[in-house]
């Protein structure tokens, strides 16, 4: 089980092209570098909607962390 956020980004990104992989890391700060917990939520919500179709794991991923 990962908690660190470095390994949690480099775990989540493992399996995403290049092409998109800074825009899912853009989309993972806006989770984990936001203030409050209700707020990382919301964005944990948003990028799922974004990402689920492409890489399902990632949300799922953060989620259960």
């Amino acid at each position: 089980m990962q908690l660190c956020l470095v390994h949690m980004v480099r775990n989540s990104v493992a399996f995403v092209t290049w092409q998109r992989r800074k825009q899912v890391c853009n989309d993972l700060k806006a989770i984990y570098a936001i203030a409050t917990e209700p707020e990382a939520k919301f964005n944990l919500e948003l990028f799922a909607d974004n990402w689920d179709k492409q890489y399902p794991s990632i949300s799922k991923s953060w989620r259960s962390h």
